[in-house]
């Protein structure tokens, strides 16, 4: 096995996507959230709820698996008993990949998608076709706001434990990898710097065929007709909408 790590992230910042290029590498394996009660490890006996029982999980994980991807949210998931192993998890994880998104907004609306489809990624273009067809309800416009307010203090606050614990951690957004105004080499570039700090061998290794359609504009969860589906959600991004935290439409 080669270096441990751990691609640490929030819902809807391309974390799966992330975790499948990671995996295009042959000399590595990325286990896809086994902590995550609905697709929970199939070593891991029953869920975890202690610091000791994650221990040993991350042990048995790393026994088969280089890295893991773990997405998490303010709230305590998956370890809603015991949020506080959102945080100890990390001391255990080898090398981090702190993943974020820069447009809090669409970050947080795709995220509502997901929870209101059930559709968490799109493993095929039915699954696309799917949410096409979606009846949505209207978005929570308390929780949107609650949730904008205390993004950017909840990942200070873990930006601070990472650094006091002298951990050794990549930051990436969303839109260092998929953002449209990167071209080919740029995202390649980031990727490439990406496989460096793992320890990893390069871009150059991968299929390349493989690597451009993970890549694609295509694979995107929600694109803004997904957006105009949900009912009065102009209104959502003009209220909530701003430079700082992002915009659904401009």
């Amino acid at each position: 096995m080669g270096n441990k790590f751990m691609i640490f992230a929030l819902t809807r910042t391309g974390s799966t996507t992330l975790m499948r290029i990671l995996n295009l590498q042959k000399c590595l394996r990325c286990a896809h959230e086994p902590f995550n009660p609905d697709v929970r490890y199939y070593r891991l006996d029953s869920q975890v709820n202690t610091e000791d029982e994650l221990s040993r999980a991350m042990e048995t994980i790393y026994e088969d698996y280089d890295g893991i991807k773990h997405t998490w949210n303010f709230r305590g998931w998956p370890f809603m008993w015991m949020p506080q192993l959102n945080k100890l998890i990390l001391l255990k994880a080898g090398k981090i990949v702190f993943l974020t998104r820069k447009n809090i907004l669409q970050r947080i609306v795709s995220s509502e998608i997901s929870m209101q489809t059930k559709i968490w990624h799109l493993p095929d273009l039915s699954e696309k076709s799917q949410i096409s067809k979606f009846e949505f309800k209207p978005l929570n416009a308390e929780r949107i706001k609650w949730l904008l307010m205390n993004e950017n203090i909840f990942l200070t606050e873990w930006r601070t434990y990472i650094k006091e614990n002298k951990l050794d951690y990549m930051e990436l957004s969303y839109e260092d990898i998929y953002s449209d105004r990167l071209n080919s080499a740029e995202k390649c570039s980031t990727l490439d710097n990406l496989f460096s700090f793992l320890g990893y061998p390069g871009i150059e290794t991968l299929p390349y065929d493989q690597l451009e359609n993970l890549l694609a504009i295509d694979n995107k969860m929600s694109p803004a007709e997904i957006y105009r589906q949900i009912p009065e959600i102009e209104k959502i991004d003009r209220e909530f909408g701003s430079d700082e935290t992002g915009w659904l439409f401009h």
